[in-house]
């Protein structure tokens, strides 16, 4: 059959999609054979101040750079819902507009790309320079062989909108605990959880896809205080990189301008990741100490 990008143009007249599109299944719209979770973006809404915050730079002086402010819901979703953006502006510039929002949400980590820790033959680092102008220490990115490959298949989970395939019974493999502290010793704790995760009972999925990104209707894009439309522009943007010299098809997104939202998502999903497995604790104390305020609320 037809690429999926190309039959979706020519049915739903989604000239958005293209053949070589990356996140072929990133929907800013709704389309009529989908279903009603077939959507990434979402009306802005208020965010309750309880909801875990963070905010990801990919600093830029010839390029962009792209400040996303990031909040995690109880339901496991992460919601882009405010960006910054500036192109061949000074940190001086943009740092007290970033820290403005910073001082008001108090958000857990402020992390910027790796290329901040770069010596640039001036006194300060860009992290320095950063630092100085938030008033606050900040967190740098992951940069490891393959974080780049890593960090996009995190995304394509983050934005899948079907439900995953479940096994049938006759399937499932029979515990083994052996195996499975086999796995925590030599494995680490994830292998270990992927296990066990093998026989627990099928749960429905209520929450993908599990990035929602703030956009508001068109005409009301300029100058809105919680609208994204760079990213969206970006993740539609993203192609593959070209085949290498042996022919064999490129992993990873192709760098072009206007990638900077594209990396800020990626290590936003990353630091979300790790934070919904630190956090469920928190949630849960946050969401008592909810009931009991509105308990008290309710009868004076």
């Amino acid at each position: 059959g037809r690429p999926e990008a190309e039959k979706r143009a020519k049915k739903l007249g989604d000239w958005s999609a293209y053949l070589g599109q990356v996140f072929d299944e990133f929907r800013d719209k709704k389309y009529p054979d989908e279903p009603s979770n077939a959507i990434h973006c979402v009306k802005p809404f208020q965010i309750p101040e309880w909801w875990p915050k963070f905010v990801i730079g990919d600093w830029g002086f010839a390029a962009m750079t792209y400040i996303g402010f990031y909040a995690v819901s109880p339901q496991r979703r992460l919601y882009l819902y405010r960006e910054l953006n500036w192109y061949k502006t000074k940190i001086a510039e943009w740092a007290p507009i970033v820290k403005h929002f910073i001082d008001i949400e108090k958000p857990k980590i402020v992390k910027f790309c790796r290329s901040a820790k770069q010596d640039r033959g001036t006194d300060h680092t860009v992290q320095q320079q950063i630092e100085e102008a938030l008033g606050m220490p900040i967190e740098l990115s992951a940069n490891t062989p393959g974080s780049r490959i890593s960090g996009k298949v995190l995304l394509h989970e983050y934005l899948r909108w079907k439900p995953k395939a479940v096994l049938p019974a006759s399937e499932i493999p029979i515990y083994s605990d052996d195996r499975a502290q086999w796995l925590l010793r030599n494995k680490g704790l994830g292998e270990y959880k992927a296990y066990l995760q093998l026989f627990e009972p099928p749960t429905a999925e209520d929450n993908i896809p599990k990035l929602q990104i703030f956009l508001c209707d068109e005409d009301q894009h300029e100058g809105h205080p919680n609208c994204c439309p760079t990213m969206v522009d970006s993740i539609k943007a993203c192609s593959y990189d070209k085949p290498d010299s042996s022919g064999k098809p490129a992993e990873d997104v192709a760098e072009f301008e206007g990638d900077d939202p594209y990396d800020d998502l990626r290590y936003a999903v990353d630091s979300a990741e790790r934070y919904f497995d630190e956090a469920g604790e928190e949630f849960k104390k946050i969401e008592r100490e909810a009931a009991i305020v509105a308990q008290l609320n309710a009868g004076g």
